[in-house]
């Protein structure tokens, strides 16, 4: 998919093969999109993880997985990874990243992958499907900030070389991140994000 994962045995990477939204609205969110539908699927098996602006996957505070999206012809190839049961030291992640890795191995160590991922992209079809036929772009963004990580807290936001400090307010109509401040609200359409301790 143009990236690399780190990619660890027993833990999944997998690409899923969706087709793309009629909106061009939806697009412009879709690894939110499927960030949400597969933060309800792992929900629904009693795993309460979050979605992390734009595109992770958060379980207590710990990243326990990531969505990629490209776009393949007629096609979007959803790029999924989930750390099941181990995943890399602090000191062999990536410097950019601000997210302390975690893993999900109290759920899934005994589970099998092939069966595990079938379970996964089944329900996560199902969702698709419902969320393209019945909902409008306007509906997602309450559910994604209903399921946001950080939302309501002190945050630092890295977009553009600038360091941007405020209250997560949640996301905005295109996507975009949106920072409280004394002097304003900022909206953000990238950066990389972390928790601030008061």
């Amino acid at each position: 998919m143009g990236r690399k994962w780190q990619s660890l045995t027993g833990n999944l990477f997998a690409a899923w093969m969706i087709p793309p939204p009629k909106s061009r609205e939806c697009s412009s969110i879709l690894s939110l999109i499927v960030g949400l539908i597969f933060t309800r699927v792992l929900q629904g098996l009693g795993i309460q993880v979050y979605i992390k602006w734009p595109n992770d996957l958060i379980y207590h505070d710990k990243k326990v997985g990531g969505i990629l999206i490209e776009e393949k012809g007629s096609q979007i190839v959803a790029g999924i990874g989930l750390n099941l049961i181990s995943c890399p030291e602090r000191n062999e992640v990536h410097e950019c990243s601000l997210t302390e890795p975690g893993h999900l191995k109290a759920f899934f160590a005994d589970w099998p992958i092939d069966e595990l991922w079938a379970k996964l992209v089944y329900q996560a079809h199902i969702l698709y499907e419902d969320i393209l036929c019945n909902f409008s772009f306007i509906d997602f963004i309450p559910e994604i900030n209903s399921n946001l990580w950080l939302i309501g807290e002190k945050v630092c936001i890295e977009s553009g070389g600038y360091l941007h400090e405020g209250i997560l307010e949640g996301i905005g109509n295109k996507g975009e991140i949106i920072l409280g401040r004394p002097s304003g609200i900022v909206r953000l359409a990238g950066g990389s994000i972390r928790q601030m301790k008061y």
